[in-house]
């Protein structure tokens, strides 16, 4: 199972270049997430 979330992440590590970039990336992910039934939390990347 741990090589399928630490290949989720590659995945998901995506340079943005600008806002409307991120605004369709994180709508395709929540979409995804829906899909899955996994819970999600949009959390500012100064959190991180």
């Amino acid at each position: 199972m741990n090589g399928v979330f630490s290949r989720i992440e590659n995945d998901l590590s995506i340079s943005v270049q600008n806002d409307k970039d991120a605004n369709r990336i994180s709508q395709k992910l929540m979409d995804g997430c829906d899909q899955l039934n996994w819970n999600y939390e949009l959390v500012p990347r100064s959190q991180i």
